[in-house]
């Protein structure tokens, strides 16, 4: 077993992580973050997501970015933040061993060996029994 593999299992059995593994390979759709955060005012940008059930917002400096609708309280063209919330994806090569944490439209947040944190396509990864 890999150090990244023991890792993963220790954090595991210590944070409420499910154990997972990559079945598709992953690249980031974009190079920037955008972090939200809860009480954030935010603006509703008129784009079209591939991605049923997200929003496109802009913050107040303008940064755009993909964000769960769940996770606005969407009022015309404007939204209040309702947790905190960070755009970051993760790059993942198939068979790489994960945790697995929220899941958000289609999205898991899952955290890599490395320690490295982000969100990635639920058809990019499988939950693997204890």
């Amino acid at each position: 077993m890999s150090t990244a593999d023991q890792h993963l299992l220790h954090t595991a059995a210590s944070h409420p992580w499910r154990r997972g593994i990559a079945i598709t390979a992953w690249r980031a759709s974009y190079a920037y973050t955008v972090r939200l955060h809860s009480g954030e005012h935010v603006t509703v940008v008129p784009r079209e997501s591939e991605w049923p059930g997200w929003q496109w917002c802009a913050n107040a400096e303008g940064e755009e970015a993909g964000c769960p609708a769940v996770l606005l309280d969407l009022r015309g063209d404007r939204a209040t933040v309702l947790n905190d919330y960070d755009s970051t994806e993760l790059d993942v090569r198939v068979g790489e061993a994960l945790l697995l944490g929220d899941r958000q439209a289609g999205w898991v947040w899952c955290r890599s060996g490395d320690g490295s944190e982000g969100w990635l396509p639920d058809s990019c990864v499988a939950e693997q029994s204890s």
